[in-house]
C-alpha cells in the first residue's frame, strides 16, 4: 500500500526511518519534494509470494574468516534468491499508482527506508541503496527490488550483526519522489560530528546531484556559517572537475565542469543564509537533536530530501579550558593510583574516596611511619596539600610531602653517613616482609570483613541514613586497603624492576637489555581469569549446536543465545567466572559498573574467542616462556661469573614478587559493588520522592547534598528541587570532560626537577615509555570505555587511555597496546608482556592523535608509535 509523504505518515513500523522523518519536515511546510512511501507492507507481501522468509534465516548466517566474521557468502546467496524473486502483481499495482501520482513521465528518485534506519543509534548511513532518475515502470520495478535487496548486502548485514538487530525485526520500505534536478546538493550539519560544537552549521556541497559527494568523486566545498548571525565564517572552495547530471532515458552521467566553474563557490551567501534557516527549522522539528540533512537545489529553489539525528555526537565543548596546578610551586603527574580512573570523575567518588578517604588514609600513614614529624591532623588540609586534586574533572597525584606547621617542626638527628646508609638498606631489604605481614594478616582482613558486612546487608531495609553511611564506610575501606596494601605491592615491584634496569644500565648498556624482556610467561590472576574465559570459549566451540546458535545470534545476544541453548555445566562456569573474576572494576571510579553488575564487555569477548579458532591460550604462553629462557640464557652469557651471580639475584627478586602486584591490584575496587548497591537504593529513594531523575543520578551530589535531599521532607523545597539539575548538568559536563586531552604533568616543584620534554620534528611519531618489547605493524582500535569494547577487532593496536585487570580479555585481540597514561609497571606493561605483545606506555594523548583506522607501527623497544596513513 501507499502513503503520502504530504502528511505525517503513520508509524516508524509501517514507512521506515527515512520516509517518518520526511513526512514530519513536510507536515510543518518544510521543503520536501513530493512523494509517495510504499510501506513495509509491500515487501512483506514479496517475501511471503515468493517464500523467501525460510531461506533469508537460513543464509543471513555469518561465515567465520580468520579471526572475524563475513556476510559475504551469504550476499551472493540472498541476492541470487532476489533475482530469481518477481514482483507480485499487489506490488506491481502499488508502484503503477506511485507513478499516476507523481506523474507518469516524472523522473523519480527511489530511496531505501528501513525501520531500523536514520535513527539515533543506528544509522546506516550508505548501507542500504538510492536509485535516482528512474524513468518508466520496469526501471522503477528495478529500483524497488534493488533497494529491498540492499537489506541484504553483506554491510547492512555486518552492520545490524554488531548492533544487535535480528532478523525478524528487520522491515524496509521505499521513498518514491519526484527527483530535483539539482545544479548544487549536499550535507548540512547543524552540529560539527567531530568536535560536538553546537554554535555552527556545517555545509558539503558541490554541482550537480549528490552522488559525486557521496561517492567521493569530488573534494566538496565546505562551509561554517554562525547559526545566530547567519554569516559565513569559514570556507574551503575546492576544485570541482566533474559532476552527476541526469540522463534523458534514466540513470546518471559523470560530465566534466566548465572549466571557467570549476574554482567558483558552489553556493552564494545568499543561498547558505537560506539553507542555513531550513536546516535550523529541520533541527527544532526533531526536538532541537543535531541534525545530518541532505539537500537539493534547483532553480535557486532548496529542498531537504532527508534528515537524520548525527549519530554519536560528542557532547557540547568546554571553551577555554586550563591546566594549573591547585597551588603555587605544586606538581601533579598522571600516575598511581591515577592510572586507575582514566577518566573525568563523578562527583560522589571525588569527594568520598579522592578527597577523603584517600586523604586520611595518606595522613594516618605519615603519622605512623614519621610520628616525630607529623601528627595527624597536621597530614590534612588547611596544614598540608590535598594528595590528590582534580583539575577539569581528571585525577591527579600531587608529588612531594607536606610542609609542616610553623612551631612543630622536629630537630633531624645527625648520624654518620654509614649509618645512615646501613639504616636505609636495612629498611629496603625488610619492606617486603613488613609489607606481606602488615597487608596479609591486617589490612586485607580489615579490608574483606568491611565489605562482607555491608554486602550481606540488605539494602532495601536500611534508613538512608545508614545507606550513606555504608558508602562513606566503603570508600574508605577501599583507600585504607590501597595505602595499607595494594599501594606497597606496586611500589616493590617497581624496585626490583628498577634495580635490574639500573644494574643493566650499568654493567651492559651496549647490550641493550631491559627487564621487559624476562618478565613474560609468568602466571597472574589475570591470566588465570583470561585463561578460564578461553576455556569456556573452547568448550562452546566444540560443542556444534551451541556454537551456530552463538554464531548465529551474534555478539550482542550471546548472553541470551547461551541462556536458551548452553547446559548446566556451561553456565555454572560462567556463573562461577564472574564471581571469582566480575568485581575487578574497570575504572576505580565506582559510577560505573563492574561486570558483575553488567557483564556486556565480558560476553562480548567470550564471542571474540568463540569465533577465533587461530587463539590458543596454551601454545601462546609456552612460546613466551620459551622466549623468555631464551633472553634470560642469551642475557647470562653475556656476563662474567661475579655479575653473573648479581644478575641472578636481582632477577630471583623479581621473579619471587612478580605475582604480588597484580594479586594485590586485582582487589582494587572489590568494595565498589557493595557501595554501588547502596547508593542506587538510595538514588531510587529520590527518584520516587521527585528529587532526582533516575537513580544513578546519585553518583553526581556531594554529601551534604544526598543529606539535605534525605532529610527534607518537602520535595518543593528551591534547594532540593535545585538538586535534579545539578545532578544532570555535572553528568553532562563530566561527558564533556571526557573530550579534553588531561596533560600527564602540571606544574612545578622546585624539588623534583622538570624532565626533559619529548619532542620531534615528525609529527606522525609519538613518543612514551617502552614497557614491552617487539615491533608490530598493524591497524589501531580506539577503546575510550568499555561500552566500545565490542570495537575491539583481532589483529589490531589497542589504543586506550589506560588499562586495569578488567581490560585483560581485549588482550588476546591485540596485536600491540598504546595508551595516554602508564609506565613500565602500570597494569598494561605487566599484562602486555604476559601476552608477549608490544606495549608503548605513557604518551599521554595517543587517544586524541589516533583514530581507528590509522595503520601503525609499534615499536616496544624504542617507545615510539609511528602513524603512516589513516
Amino acid at each position: 500500500m501507499l502513503e503520502s509523504l504530504d502528511r505525517h505518515a503513520t508509524s516508524l513500523d509501517s514507512v521506515g526511518g527515512k520516509a517518518s522523518s520526511l513526512a514530519r519536515m513536510a507536515a510543518v511546510g518544510l521543503p520536501v519534494p513530493p512523494g509517495v512511501v510504499l510501506t513495509t507492507n509491500a515487501y512483506a507481501e514479496f517475501v511471503h509470494a515468493n517464500e523467501l522468509q525460510g531461506l533469508l534465516d537460513q543464509y543471513s548466517v555469518p561465515q567465520i574468516c580468520g579471526r572475524a566474521v563475513s556476510f559475504a557468502h551469504a550476499e551472493q546467496q540472498i541476492s541470487k534468491l532476489f533475482k530469481d524473486a518477481s514482483l507480485p502483481r499487489t506490488v506491481i499495482n502499488w508502484l503503477d499508482e506511485a507513478r499516476q501520482v507523481l506523474g507518469n513521465e516524472t523522473p523519480l528518485a527511489v530511496r531505501s527506508s528501513a525501520t531500523t534506519e536514520d535513527l539515533e543509534h543506528t544509522s546506516f548511513a550508505g548501507q542500504h541503496r538510492t536509485d535516482l532518475n528512474v524513468i518508466g515502470p520496469d526501471a522503477l520495478n528495478r529500483a524497488v527490488l534493488s533497494c529491498w535487496m540492499s537489506l541484504w548486502s553483506s554491510n547492512a548485514m555486518a552492520y545490524r550483526y554488531h548492533v544487535g538487530i535480528a532478523p525478524a525485526d528487520l522491515a524496509m520500505a521505499v521513498v518514491i519522489q519526484a527527483l530535483i534536478p539539482s545544479e548544487v546538493s549536499g550535507i548540512a550539519f547543524t552540529a560539527n560530528p567531530a568536535t560536538g560544537s553546537r554554535s555552527k552549521i556545517l555545509v558539503n556541497s558541490s554541482l550537480g546531484l549528490g552522488e559525486t559527494i557521496v561517492s567521493g568523486e569530488v573534494d566538496p566545498d565546505l562551509f561554517e556559517v554562525d547559526r545566530t548571525t547567519r554569516k559565513v565564517v569559514s570556507s574551503q572552495i575546492h576544485s570541482k572537475q566533474t559532476m552527476s547530471i541526469a540522463r534523458s532515458q534514466g540513470g546518471l552521467a559523470s560530465v566534466e565542469i566548465d572549466p571557467n566553474r570549476q574554482e567558483e563557490a558552489s553556493l552564494s551567501i545568499r543561498s547558505l543564509e537560506e539553507l542555513t534557516d531550513l536546516a535550523i527549522r529541520a533541527e527544532q522539528v526533531f526536538d532541537n537533536q543535531p541534525q545530518d540533512i541532505e539537500w537539493a537545489m534547483a532553480n535557486n529553489d532548496i529542498y531537504l530530501i532527508q534528515s537524520r539525528p548525527i549519530t554519536n555526537l560528542p557532547p557540547v565543548p568546554i571553551e577555554n579550558v586550563k591546566w594549573e596546578a591547585p597551588e603555587e610551586n605544586a606538581l601533579i603527574l598522571r600516575h598511581q593510583l591515577v592510572e586507575h580512573v582514566a577518566g573525568p570523575v563523578s562527583t560522589l567518588f571525588e569527594e568520598t574516596y579522592l578527597k577523603v578517604g584517600l586523604q586520611e588514609a595518606w595522613g594516618r600513614n605519615l603519622a605512623k611511619n614519621y610520628p616525630k614529624t607529623y601528627k595527624f591532623e597536621h597530614s590534612q588540609p588547611p596544614w598540608c596539600f590535598v594528595v590528590h586534586p582534580t583539575v577539569n574533572g581528571y585525577a591527579y597525584k600531587r608529588v612531594g610531602t607536606p610542609k609542616v606547621p610553623p612551631g612543630m617542626e622536629s630537630p633531624k638527628p645527625t648520624r654518620n653517613p654509614l649509618i645512615r646508609r646501613l639504616l636505609i638498606w636495612r629498611a629496603i631489604l625488610g619492606t617486603r616482609k613488613r609489607w606481606i605481614r602488615r597487608w596479609k594478616n591486617q589490612a586485607l582482613p580489615e579490608y574483606l570483613e568491611v565489605k562482607r558486612r555491608w554486602e550481606e546487608l540488605d539494602a532495601t531495609e536500611l534508613e538512608s541514613t545508614q545507606l550513606l553511611d555504608g558508602i562513606w564506610a566503603l570508600a574508605r575501606c577501599e583507600a585504607d586497603h590501597w595505602f595499607n596494601g595494594i599501594y606497597f605491592g606496586v611500589a616493590l615491584n617497581r624496585n626490583h624492576e628498577i634495580r635490574l634496569n639500573q644494574f643493566f644500565e650499568k654493567y651492559a648498556k651496549a647490550a641493550g637489555f631491559v627487564s621487559s624482556q624476562l618478565l613474560s610467561g609468568f602466571d597472574s590472576l589475570a591470566l588465570n581469569a583470561q585463561r578460564e574465559l578461553f576455556e569456556i570459549a573452547r568448550t562452546i566451540r566444540s560443542t556444534e549446536q551451541l556454537f551456530h546458535a552463538v554464531l548465529r545470534g551474534g555478539p550482542t545476544r550471546i548472553k541470551e543465545t547461551l541462556q536458551r541453548h548452553a547446559s548446566a555445566a556451561i553456565l555454572q562456569r560462567l556463573h562461577d567466572y564472574l564471581q571469582t573474576y566480575g568485581k575487578q572494576a574497570f575504572t576505580l571510579d565506582f559510577v560505573e559498573p563492574a561486570p558483575i553488575e553488567d557483564p556486556t564487555p565480558i560476553y562480548r569477548n567470550l564471542f571474540a574467542l568463540v569465533i577465533d579458532a587461530e587463539y590458543d591460550f596454551d601454545a601462546q604462553r609456552r612460546q613466551l616462556m620459551q622466549r623468555r629462557d631464551v633472553a634470560v640464557t642469551r642475557t647470562n652469557s653475556y656476563f662474567s661469573p661475579f655479575r653473573r651471580m648479581e644478575f641472578h639475584r636481582r632477577l630471583k627478586r623479581i621473579q619471587r614478587d612478580y605475582h604480588l602486584r597484580e594479586e594485590a591490584l586485582s582487589l582494587l575496587g572489590q568494595a565498589w559493588p557493595a557501595l554501588r548497591r547502596l547508593a542506587l537504593e538510595l538514588g531510587s529513594r529520590l527518584v520516587e520522592h521527585e528529587i532526582l531523575s533516575v537513580p544513578d543520578d546519585i553518583f553526581f551530589l556531594t554529601t551534604n547534598e544526598i543529606s539535605l535531599a534525605i532529610g527534607s521532607a518537602s520535595p518543593q523545597n528551591d534547594e532540593i528541587s535545585r538538586l535534579r539539575e545539578r545532578a544532570i548538568g555535572r553528568r553532562l559536563q563530566r561527558e564533556a570532560q571526557k573530550f579534553l586531552n588531561p596533560p600527564l604533568r602540571i606544574g612545578h616543584d622546585p624539588n623534583f626537577p622538570k624532565p626533559v620534554e619529548r619532542r620531534d620534528d615528525d609529527s606522525a611519531i609519538l613518543k612514551g615509555s617502552a614497557v614491552s618489547p617487539g615491533i608490530v605493524d598493524a591497524t589501531a582500535c580506539v577503546i575510550l570505555e568499555t561500552r566500545d569494547f565490542g570495537n575491539m577487532q583481532p589483529g589490531a593496536v589497542l589504543v586506550c587511555p589506560a588499562t586495569n585487570p578488567a581490560w585483560t580479555s581485549l588482550f588476546p585481540q591485540a596485536a600491540a597496546l598504546v595508551t595516554d597514561i602508564g609506565g613500565l609497571l602500570a597494569h598494561g606493561s605487566i599484562i602486555a608482556r604476559e601476552f608477549g605483545i608490544p606495549a608503548v606506555l605513557g604518551i599521554g594523548d595517543a587517544t586524541r592523535k589516533i583514530r581507528t583506522g590509522d595503520r601503525l607501527t609499534v615499536d616496544g623497544n624504542a617507545g615510539t608509535v609511528r602513524i603512516h596513513d589513516r
